[in-house]
């Protein structure tokens, strides 16, 4: 060794020893804390990966389930309004009848070919046809049932009638026009003649309404003849 190397170079103390060994653990505690943060960071990167990649699917999820509940809730109300409206309604029920008329042709005539035509040949001598008569139809009239519910007024002098109209998720009462005070209830067959109009018309039951079907069919039966 030479005499620089002796002047300068001396064995660590026991104190600076210490103070390399501290740095060296210091170090490796860093850097072990450091791996184990960039770990957790990893794992949690990973985890918001896969969070954003199914955040489509849980938010169309979440708006389908809020938009269930909100038509079960609207269900829920239609039921209960539908059976707050039958429970209230149930004692105000009355069947009572109406009539319709549908078209039945008249019997065919002697005077036309099997297609109810009449032909004939023009002054030009062009051959052609006119439609008989009897190929019109005449109305016949038949009872039908009608469930109404009726509310008395003024004092029981007379009664308005309602019909419940819609469809099976949303049913309301809807008032029965031209039927106040009974006007148009028919209760005898003292008032066929009167009776100016049959649409709406009412009649207490079946029985009465039959009578007035017959006795329509018959006035139309004689307008034929």
């Amino acid at each position: 060794m030479s005499y620089y190397e002796d002047d300068f170079y001396r064995e660590p103390s026991e104190f600076e020893e210490q103070i390399e060994e501290f740095k060296t653990s210091l170090l490796d505690s860093v850097k072990e804390e450091y791996k184990s943060k960039m770990e957790q960071l990893a794992k949690e990167n990973a985890e918001l990966r896969s969070i954003k990649a199914n955040f489509g699917e849980i938010k169309r999820d979440y708006e389908r389930k809020e938009q269930q509940l909100e038509w079960d809730r609207k269900d829920l109300e239609r039921k209960v309004k539908r059976e707050r409206v039958s429970e209230l309604m149930k004692d105000f029920k009355a069947e009572l009848y109406t009539v319709a008329s549908n078209g039945k042709t008249k019997p065919k005539c002697d005077k036309c070919d099997e297609n109810r035509r009449i032909p004939y040949t023009t002054p030009l001598g062009r051959e052609t046809y006119e439609t008989c008569d009897c190929s019109s139809k005449i109305p016949v009239y038949e009872p039908i049932p009608i469930q109404l519910y009726t509310f008395s007024i003024r004092n029981g002098e007379g009664f308005a009638w309602y019909k419940i109209q819609g469809d099976a998720r949303d049913e309301y009462l809807n008032y029965y026009e031209d039927s106040i005070s009974g006007k148009e209830l028919i209760t005898s067959e003292e008032q066929f003649e009167s009776i100016g109009y049959t649409y709406k018309t009412l009649f207490k039951d079946e029985e009465i309404a039959q009578k007035y079907c017959d006795y329509k069919n018959k006035q139309n039966e004689e307008k034929t003849k």
